[in-house]
Order: C-alpha cells, then structure tokens, then sequence
C-alpha cells in the first residue's frame, strides 16, 4: 500500500528550493517517492508531501531526509491517513 511522506521546512523555506536541489532529487531517485504538486508551492509553512510505495520506505526516507540541510523535520504516514 502507498505511504506517505511529509516534509516541514524552516520557516521562510520554500518547497521548490529544497526539489530543486540534487541531493534531494537523489534520495527521491533512491527511494521509488515522487512529489505530491500540490505541495510543492512557493507558500513558506506549507508542508511538502512524497508519496512512495510502502510505509517502510516511507520511514527509511524520512529518517534520511531529517538529516539534511533545510529540512526541519520529516515523517512517514500511512496511506489511509491522507487523501
């Protein structure tokens, strides 16, 4: 089943310049999650939604995207939790 991952950026961050960066592009690559568009605004506070395949990936990505740079947090949702 489709996992979410959601994705709370710094205040005064902006979504597309954390997609536009390569190592992000890289671990999206890595971990089969695509970006949810509807998320990925220039709206600062908006969180930035991935979808990938399965809730385990869901937690290998967000446990990888917590360490990186412009991220302030990110965690894994099942996909019956969001629409």
């Amino acid at each position: 089943m489709p996992a979410f991952v959601v994705i709370q950026l710094p205040s005064g961050r902006r979504a597309r310049d954390l997609i536009a960066r390569r190592d992000f592009k890289q671990l999206c690559s890595d971990h089969s999650a695509q970006v949810i568009e509807a998320t990925a605004g220039d709206e600062p506070l908006t969180p930035l939604t991935l979808t990938v395949p399965d809730m385990a990936c869901a937690n290998k990505l967000a446990a990888a995207l917590r360490g990186q740079e412009g991220v302030e947090t990110a965690y894994a949702k099942p996909g019956d939790e969001l629409p």
